[in-house]
C-alpha cells in the first residue's frame, strides 16, 4: 500500500500536517514497509491541489490532520481514501492505518477551503471590543 501524507518535515519521524493543502510537504509513503519513496517540498504557487503530481506513485490513500471540501473530493474522483490522523508523527500514522486502527473518512473535516472568502475565513471579519 501505497499513502501520500500531508507532513510538516520529510522525515518519517516529522509530524502529519495539521492540514493537507498547507503541508510544508507531501510525502509518498510505502505502509508495508514505512519508507519514504519520494518527499516533495508543497509548492504554493501551483494551482489546485496539485494530486496529479502523484498519480503515476498508484497511492492507496491521503493522510493528513484535516481535510477541506474540495480537497476531499479531488481526492475521491481519484478514487483515493482519505484518512485524517492527528497529533502524531508520519510512522505512527501509517501504523495505525495499515493496521485499520484507522478508518477512512467520510467526508471533509472543514466546512470550506480556508482559500473562501467570508467570516472567519480570509474575508469580513468581526472584531471584538475589549
Amino acid at each position: 500500500m501505497r499513502f501520500l501524507v500531508a507532513a510538516e518535515g520529510s522525515t518519517l519521524s516529522d509530524p502529519v500536517s495539521k492540514r493537507f493543502g498547507h503541508a510544508a510537504f507531501h510525502l509518498v509513503v510505502d505502509g508495508e514497509n514505512p519508507e519514504i519513496l519520494e518527499a516533495l517540498k508543497h509548492d504554493h504557487n501551483l494551482p489546485g491541489h496539485g494530486i496529479g503530481r502523484f498519480s503515476g506513485w498508484n497511492l492507496d490513500g491521503v493522510i493528513a490532520g484535516n481535510m477541506g471540501p474540495e480537497a476531499f473530493q479531488d481526492l475521491a474522483l481519484h478514487r483515493l481514501k482519505v484518512y485524517i490522523v492527528r497529533g502524531t508523527t508520519v510512522q505512527q500514522a501509517i501504523l495505525q492505518v495499515v493496521s485499520g486502527e484507522i478508518p477512512a473518512a467520510n467526508g471533509p473535516t472543514m466546512k470550506r477551503s480556508i482559500h473562501e472568502h467570508g467570516p472567519g475565513h480570509g474575508g469580513e471579519r468581526k472584531h471584538r471590543s475589549k
